[in-house]
């Protein structure tokens, strides 16, 4: 069948199925429409310059079969023009539907088929869905909502090439990932799109991710093989049910993303399987209030809060010499922690910054890290406000279930907060021992009177 003149052209007799070889529309202005209750039956490939609609009416299904495997080619378009499965493109079983580079699949409906993409498939119309559902797809170029459009992918496998991408683009538009596993290729959002697991847990495999992306309430998305973050991934952004990023491999997450726990404890996991060993690369940012349930190792980021606030860990959270802790202390002895029933190992750089108004005059101290199976290690580096009273000093205190920062009086040897009897017995054990924490005055590098005197100075001058 060849289509070559301009105009309109519509598949509405009496008979269930319209049967071509093959059909072309060489014309670019003309329009081959199916009109609802209609099936556009084919058993060979489609030439395509101009516009194919299926669903010209507003009730009854229409649709697209594609009989034998077949191709979708030139730079025309297929729009599903009605919403739901009132306009379906679809494939026999055993069959494979391909889109060759410079078609396109538009609109609103359901696309069902056995699909490899070469070209765009563009949910595009405003607050209208496209369901990409049914038999697998092979992703090897575009599939997108853009314009404020929902794309719905549910209940089907996609894989993609490593170029191909799956993406939410512009205020508004939506990508939904529901009960799907998608293998390979890039997944993610820009220009303020969102891409959101929604309605049932989802699969990632070797995916990367970008952009704004969501797990939403009670849902999970898990991790195979590998996984690349280079957007902000939240987990459960509105804090009702339980909420999971659970990896069911041994990985190392790279990328220079952010996973947030949005959710206060339990409302927002990060899990594995049994036995499975995660890491967050040196790039990647860990924030929130949510909930440890797997040993993590960070070489990047970790920031308890969302701003003061705790988070929580029931199994090893261990710091590389990269990683960076990030703790904001507030008013009213009120601080970021990371509050663990099991370890903790410090290491790397230790950030410490004032937030909500907080500016002590006078000593303080805060807890930020407790472990109830010990803390181990130190951190390398600190960065801290300094005290404007030359009677304090900024410290950081290592006990053996807890990690205290704070102002502490310069002569408060034991780092209690109380100056007494057993400063002055620390300091002359330290002494006599040896340590440079003895070594307060110059010349440094050695004891003598000088560090016995600076400490009776101190210790008579008191604290603020």
């Amino acid at each position: 069948m060849i289509i070559g003149l301009s105009g309109a052209y519509t598949v509405s007799t009496n008979a269930t199925n319209q049967f071509a070889a093959n059909l072309t529309i060489s014309n670019p202005d003309a329009t081959l429409s199916i009109q609802s209750g209609r099936n556009l039956s084919l058993s060979g490939d489609i030439d395509n310059a101009g516009l194919i609609r299926v669903n010209i009416g507003v009730s009854g299904n229409a649709l697209l079969t594609f009989e034998n495997s077949a191709e979708l080619r030139g730079d025309g378009s297929v729009e599903l023009a009605s919403g739901g499965s009132s306009s379906t493109i679809t494939t026999a079983p055993g069959t494979v539907l391909t889109q060759q580079q410079g078609h396109t699949i538009r609109g609103r409906g359901r696309l069902a088929a056995n699909l490899v993409n070469n070209g765009t498939v563009s949910a595009d119309i405003e607050s209208q869905t496209m369901v990409v559902d049914g038999q697998p797809k092979t992703n090897n170029a575009m599939m997108r909502a853009i314009n404020g459009g929902t794309m719905r992918v549910s209940s089907t496998d996609i894989h993609q090439s490593p170029s191909a991408i799956m993406m939410a683009s512009g205020a508004g538009s939506l990508l939904q990932l529901q009960s799907l596993t998608v293998t390979g290729g890039s997944i993610g959002a820009t220009d303020g799109g969102l891409v959101s697991v929604v309605n049932g847990n989802s699969i990632i495999d070797g995916v990367r991710l970008f952009g704004d992306v969501e797990v939403a309430e009670r849902r999970t998305l898990l991790v195979d093989n590998s996984l690349t973050l280079d957007g902000q991934l939240v987990i459960n952004p509105t804090d009702v049910g339980n909420s999971a990023l659970n990896f069911r491999d041994s990985m190392t997450v790279e990328g220079s993303g952010t996973i947030r726990l949005a959710g206060e404890a339990n409302a927002s996991l990060i899990d594995a399987a049994s036995g499975v060993a995660v890491a967050l690369g040196a790039d990647i940012r860990l924030e929130g209030i949510g909930q440890i349930r797997t040993p993590l190792t960070i070489l990047g980021t970790v920031a308890p809060g969302l701003g003061v606030g705790t988070m929580s860990a029931l199994d090893p959270v261990t710091l590389a010499d990269t990683s960076t802790f990030e703790a904001q202390i507030g008013a009213s002895d009120n601080a970021d922690r990371l509050n663990s029933t099991s370890s903790f190992h410090a290491d790397g750089t230790l950030n410490v910054a004032f937030a909500d108004g907080f500016d002590p005059p006078l000593s303080w101290t805060a807890t930020i890290v407790t472990a109830t199976q010990g803390v181990t290690g130190t951190f390398d580096t600190v960065n801290a406000p300094e005290p404007t009273d030359p009677r304090l000093e900024f410290r950081v205190v290592y006990l053996p279930n807890e990690i205290r920062v704070g102002y502490y009086c310069t002569s408060d040897t034991n780092s209690d907060t109380l100056l007494n009897f057993f400063d002055i017995s620390d300091f002359v054990v330290n002494y006599n021992s040896g340590s440079p924490e003895a070594d307060i005055a110059a010349p440094f590098g050695s004891l003598n009177f000088f560090d016995i005197f600076e400490f009776i100075t101190r210790y008579n001058t008191g604290c603020p």
